[in-house]
């Protein structure tokens, strides 16, 4: 092995580190969300149903908040890169957000005004720290680089388990604290480690966008969609259907766990949150064997 190999592969492994400290931040509470908002909800209102649309006002915003930032991102360029601005700018806001949710429980109009924030400032960076893993790593690495972050993503599962059975019946403001304390540790290192302006990716942009004329437009979210959606070759269209339904039937069960283990199993509202830890297992069991195949 060469002196050079070895230095790609550390960086690599350097950078994917952080990515995933950077998914893990923001997942942790994503995942408490979805796991201790609804109970909140519940003590307000009886459908299930209306709770179910409530929790997926997040998504409903993702769906528009996070191809434009996106794009938006793309089409940034600072010192710092085109994606470090953004979570250095939003995470302390949404983890700031995320603190603030128990204490309007008392308020159903004050608790989803807060809801409603933090689901779209949250989702303004969502898309952002994902980004970092084609930015930074070469495409016959990927597949292994995300099965570390999901890896990561899997951990936040687990650690809102635990955390729900611990602190949430005794202390609910602390439970809430920290994952929010988790998110702003995360983006201090982050800020301090990461430039996305080094990253290959970025390099290539500023070298293509000298070479193009002043005068040309990037392209927007909207043309890319109409392009996918009219290209004959048709993998593209069906890779976003199956993420889009593997996402919807993810959210719609994982919103609803917690009052089902309260009202249907007769659990307290923190060993109920517990309930998906096992998945949490899973995902880590089954991420990094399934990017080795996909290498293979």
């Amino acid at each position: 092995m060469t002196t050079t190999s070895a230095g790609q592969r550390s960086r690599t492994r350097s950078i994917t580190f952080l990515v995933a400290l950077a998914v893990f931040a923001q997942e942790s509470t994503w995942n408490f969300y979805e796991s201790q908002v609804p109970p909140l909800l519940r003590e307000h209102i009886g459908s299930a149903a209306v709770v179910g649309v409530l929790m997926g006002m997040d998504n409903l915003l993702g769906i528009f908040v996070q191809p434009w930032i996106g794009n938006r991102s793309d089409r940034t360029r600072t010192a710092w890169g085109r994606r470090i601005p953004y979570l250095v700018v939003g995470m302390p806001i949404a983890a700031a957000l995320f603190v603030v949710i128990p204490h309007t429980a008392a308020s159903l109009p004050l608790l989803i005004a807060v809801m409603f924030a933090y689901a779209l400032v949250a989702n303004t960076f969502k898309p952002i720290a994902e980004a970092l893993v084609p930015d930074f790593i070469a495409p016959e690495r990927r597949s292994r680089a995300n099965a570390v972050v999901k890896i990561a993503t899997s951990l936040t599962a687990i650690v809102a388990a635990l955390i729900s059975i611990f602190l949430v019946d005794d202390h609910l403001n602390i439970a809430f604290a920290i994952p929010a304390a988790i998110m702003a540790v995360s983006i201090v290192v982050l800020g301090v480690t990461v430039r996305d302006s080094r990253s290959p990716a970025y390099q290539q942009v500023l070298a293509e966008s000298d070479a193009e004329p002043a005068d040309s437009r990037a392209p927007r979210v909207r043309d890319t969609f109409v392009e996918i959606v009219r290209d004959r070759d048709r993998s593209r269209l069906l890779l976003l259907t199956a993420i889009l339904l593997f996402g919807s039937a993810w959210a719609a069960s994982r919103s609803l766990i917690t009052p089902y283990g309260m009202e249907a199993l007769d659990m307290s509202r923190g060993d109920a949150g517990g309930l998906t830890l096992p998945s949490g297992v899973a995902f880590i069991l089954a991420a990094y064997p399934a990017a080795l195949f996909a290498e293979r």
